[in-house]
């Protein structure tokens, strides 16, 4: 049984340019950005390459950059996740790196033009994520980038630690 294509366009009630539209194809969500929403992250990532100061600037760019050509890919339902409220739609999508989830991709509507086509598309997803084969997996703690770098920050202080209290002694 082949599985059925949906698309929903979520659009803005009283900002009908923002707007995106989401595609629900083979276990995967795809989303297509409306041109004002393009424009944000184009400016997001243009304020990230004229930062000059610190460190922390210039090492995040790669990632950024990488991270931006990712959101133009298909996320897995596993890495979607959707909600509506009343009228507000909310939407997060985990862009991976190296298998691991690096960072949301997070979208809200405070009121979308149509409500009925937004619980759809929440309920449509929800099905979607229960019939997908990964969904029995357990999320673990280890699955994002910040334990990984905690964990190997902790793996080499420790020793250290160690040796300086044994030398002490």
């Amino acid at each position: 049984m082949s599985e059925q294509t949906m698309t929903f366009t979520a659009r803005d009630a009283y900002d009908p340019d923002k707007i995106a539209t989401f595609t629900l194809q083979n276990g995967s969500v795809s989303i297509d950005f409306g041109e004002k929403m393009r424009q944000q992250v184009a400016e997001a990532v243009d304020k990230i390459n004229n930062e000059q100061a610190g460190v922390l600037a210039s090492a995040a760019k790669p990632a950024v950059s990488a991270s931006l050509q990712t959101l133009l890919q298909p996320f897995p339902v596993e890495d979607f996740a959707a909600s509506f409220d009343g009228d507000r739609l909310k939407t997060r999508a985990w862009v991976r790196a190296g298998g691991l989830r690096l960072a949301p991709v997070v979208l809200n509507w405070q009121q979308v033009d149509n409500p009925a086509a937004a619980a759809a598309f929440v309920d449509a997803l929800e099905q979607r994520q229960a019939q997908a084969s990964g969904m029995s997996r357990l999320l673990s703690p280890l699955d994002y980038w910040l334990l990984w770098v905690l964990v190997g920050v902790t793996a080499v202080i420790i020793p250290i630690i160690l040796r300086q209290q044994r030398d002490r002694s």
